[in-house]
């Protein structure tokens, strides 16, 4: 057995090269944080995210240590992004909300235009970002196909959003998951839909997450996301 000084000082050797290791990544990070803002991108990117950690943790090789990794990385990831936010320093007074779709909303435009119309996904990103400039409001938007994904999305609102509009898709009528994430945020939210899912089929007439949101805007196409960032600023202003 190793005397406990000479392991100590191992681990103070190494600490050392993780602080080194750590600058070099935040300035990383910095570098990251002004290309994102300069191109109007979110911080957050719950896809790239997620990869980097399963690549990441292949790199393992004890197997009892992966889930520590998994937690060590995800608690890096969480600094960086706090630290690229700090770097937004003039858009700190704005009102912040977060834009969230959920499954196939990237196929606007090729799923089912009769229905949800041909507008593409980037054009709605664009359409949201262009709306939230003029009201000078500084916006993310974000989306995923899967409800973990969302889940991740919402809890990290948490202290760092001041509204969010969500348009789930097909988790809508599915998830109580995304339903206890939006209550145990208790960040203001709007329930957006493109389409009138109330007038659709009968299993589109149940919605998990209404219960947790401040208002519902359905059928009013794209522009019901400009409508719900409206809502969510006059609500916050009237505090």
């Amino acid at each position: 057995m190793k005397d406990i000084s000479e392991s100590r000082k191992n681990i103070e050797d190494i600490d050392r090269q993780m602080a080194a290791l750590f600058e070099k990544r935040m300035q990383c990070s910095h570098e990251i944080a002004e290309y994102k803002k300069a191109k109007g991108i979110p911080v957050f990117d719950s896809s790239r995210e997620k990869s980097l950690i399963e690549k990441n943790e292949a790199y393992i090789v004890d197997t009892e240590l992966k889930p520590y990794y998994r937690q060590f990385m995800k608690d890096i990831m969480d600094i960086s992004k706090q630290y690229q936010r700090s770097l937004y320093k003039e858009e700190t007074s704005k009102i912040k909300i977060r834009v969230i779709n959920g499954p196939n909303i990237n196929m606007l435009g090729i799923r089912e235009p009769d229905i949800y119309g041909r507008i593409t996904y980037k054009e709605l990103v664009r359409l949201i970002e262009e709306h939230a400039a003029e009201k000078d409001i500084y916006v993310e938007v974000m989306q995923s196909n899967h409800e973990g994904d969302l889940v991740d999305m919402l809890q990290d609102c948490y202290g760092k959003a001041d509204g969010i509009v969500i348009n789930p898709g097909a988790c809508t009528h599915t998830s109580v998951a995304i339903l206890d994430a939006l209550k145990a945020i208790s960040v203001p939210a709007v329930e957006v839909h493109i389409s009138e899912v109330d007038k659709r089929e009968d299993f589109r007439q149940i919605s998990y997450i209404r219960q947790a949101c401040m208002a519902t805007i359905t059928g009013h196409g794209v522009n019901g996301y400009l409508e719900a960032i409206d809502m969510l600023k006059e609500n916050h202003n009237a505090k």
